[in-house]
């Protein structure tokens, strides 16, 4: 009776590790694929982000805030 269960603890415990390592190669084989697909739309992202940017720093220059009145409405109290 004994050896059975010794035998038990000794697979389970052969088990456990299995199913740990196996999570590991799972999470490794995923970011593994992720860089795969993504990696040629890291660079078109920054450009688009890039874009973006100059657009909203050709349409409101930021010399222009005062002159136009925007800085001084936050100063406007309400009655």
């Amino acid at each position: 009776m004994k050896s059975t269960f010794i035998y038990k603890d000794i697979f389970s415990a052969l088990f456990k590790m299995a199913g740990v390592f196996g999570l590991i190669v799972f999470i490794l084989i995923i970011l593994f694929v992720s860089l795969l697909i993504f990696k040629d739309q890291k660079s078109s992202t920054k450009v688009i982000i890039n874009e973006k940017y100059n657009e909203i720093t050709d349409f409101i220059p930021v010399g222009m805030l005062n002159q136009t009145g925007l800085g001084s409405q936050s100063s406007a109290s309400i009655t």
